[in-house]
């Protein structure tokens, strides 16, 4: 049986909804923001790398992973 009390029960049943809602609010703006850091690879890309096709995707990969982890991180720090 759970030994928690209705109340502990409802207050974490709130944080985890808390978190979830900054994190949904947080990964809405971390991922336009590295869509936008991807659009601007992709222009610039050729100009900065002229024979190096093989690195446009692995690196908008890896700015869409930082937009998500940023999210968490920042979720994390904000949630109650």
């Amino acid at each position: 049986m759970d030994t928690r009390s209705d109340l502990e029960r409802q207050i974490s049943r709130v944080r985890r909804r808390l978190f979830l809602q900054t994190f949904a609010n947080f990964l809405l703006r971390c991922l336009a923001g590295s869509l936008v850091a991807v659009a601007i690879w992709f222009v610039v890309q050729p100009l900065v790398l002229a024979d190096a096709s093989s690195w446009r995707w692995p690196v908008a990969g890896g700015l869409v992973a930082c937009g998500i982890i940023s999210a968490l991180v920042l979720s994390r720090w904000q949630a109650p």
